[in-house]
């Protein structure tokens, strides 16, 4: 008989009109672990904590069964338009996962997409309700936001007392209890593509795909380097982010010198659309301008929309890649500069790309690990 396993996660299937606010990473990367769980020989029932956009007083709660293996279930919504409802409607959801989690019986097994608060939360309850918890860390917040080593001591400390994880690197393993098991998941180890071959006759086009920050962050990094490349490439940048810095990267784009190689912001893309772009890329960036000593609590989850789509990827030189099983099949920057990123997609020589392979091995070993976890 197979084992149901709870899976609290911000979760949308993109198919209910709830207007939920959520990250297209984060949904990408659940969307892997529930597919990973089930062929693992698990059913899995997600409880979407996803907060809502919606204008009605309340948004009611919702369920869809989408196979006799996966059902999903979308908590009620309060609407947020001040800063009380913003409150009432977060303690609101924290209500119901409380109640969802009273209804559990002692064995049963629930995996949680980390989030500092929420996971704090749950923590608690756990205790009270003797659960079988269990934590999907994608990300140490403390570090990632750069907080005091107080603080992300706080927060590895809540995460080490689970009954085991799935870790987003093999250093946060290090830091957690090693008395429980620790399984890294570095992201989506699915190949999507046909080996590519390359046009010689056309540009070789780059790709930066993710979060559109300010002037400082990486999408601004890989305009810059644009500079320094001719016109056998091109560079284009896919990504969400707040109105003034979009308007900011365009501003950038529009200023580059003369001899620069051709640049383009394409908006954000979802689905087929964004799988097609990036079938037609060869070279993608993940220039991460966050310091190393905070990259030890992530992994930069592009690295695998990059391989899984036959993508060379350019990676800052970092601790969380260069000790990850993956290291061999990714280029490294010497430093986080333009003129050294520009260096390092140079010296490139780009033949045939396929990384079926690598990635096949990758989820191979990851189910099995999955199995034995929640044995």
């Amino acid at each position: 008989m197979r084992k149901n396993i709870f899976y609290i996660c911000g979760y949308d299937d993109y198919l209910n009109n709830r207007e939920l606010i959520t990250q297209p990473s984060c949904v990408t990367k659940s969307d892997y672990i529930i597919q990973t769980l089930i062929e693992a020989g698990f059913n899995v029932k997600v409880f979407s904590v996803a907060s809502s956009m919606t204008k009605k007083v309340i948004l009611k709660s919702a369920s869809r069964k989408v196979n006799s293996n996966l059902q999903i279930y979308y908590i009620n919504n309060l609407r947020k338009t001040n800063i009380i409802l913003k409150v009432v409607a977060t303690l609101f959801i924290y209500l119901q996962v409380l109640i969802f989690l009273l209804k559990r019986e002692k064995e049963d097994i629930v995996l949680v997409y980390h989030s500092k608060r929420l996971s704090r939360v749950i923590f608690y309850i756990s205790k009270i309700k003797r659960i079988r918890l269990y934590f999907e860390i994608e990300e140490i917040y403390s570090a990632v936001f750069k907080r005091s080593n107080k603080e992300i001591t706080k927060e590895i400390r809540t995460l080490s007392r689970s009954k085991g994880n799935i870790v987003v690197n093999d250093i946060i393993h290090e830091k957690l209890n090693n008395k429980v098991m620790n399984i890294p998941c570095y992201g989506i180890y699915k190949h999507n593509a046909k080996p590519k071959l390359i046009d010689k006759s056309k540009p070789i086009n780059i790709v930066y795909a993710g979060l559109i920050g300010d002037c400082y962050s990486d999408a601004f990094l890989a305009v810059k380097t644009a500079p320094y490349l001719n016109s056998n490439y091109s560079i284009h940048i896919l990504g969400f982010g707040s109105n003034d810095n979009i308007s900011n990267l365009k501003k950038e784009i529009e200023n580059l010198p003369n001899g620069s190689c051709s640049v383009f912001y394409h908006g954000c893309m979802h689905g087929k659309e964004y799988s097609s772009f990036l079938s037609k890329c060869h070279i993608g960036l993940c220039i991460r301008t966050l310091p190393n000593i905070y990259s030890d609590y992530t992994f930069p989850s592009k690295i695998f929309a990059y391989l899984s789509n036959n993508i060379i990827p350019i990676c800052s030189d970092i601790d969380c890649v260069k000790k990850s099983k993956i290291a061999n099949e990714i280029y490294f920057t010497s430093d986080i500069t333009p003129a050294s990123v520009a260096k390092t997609i140079l010296a490139i020589d780009i033949n045939i790309i396929d990384y079926e392979r690598p990635l096949t091995e990758l989820h191979k070993n990851f189910v099995n690990e999955i199995k034995y976890l929640f044995k």
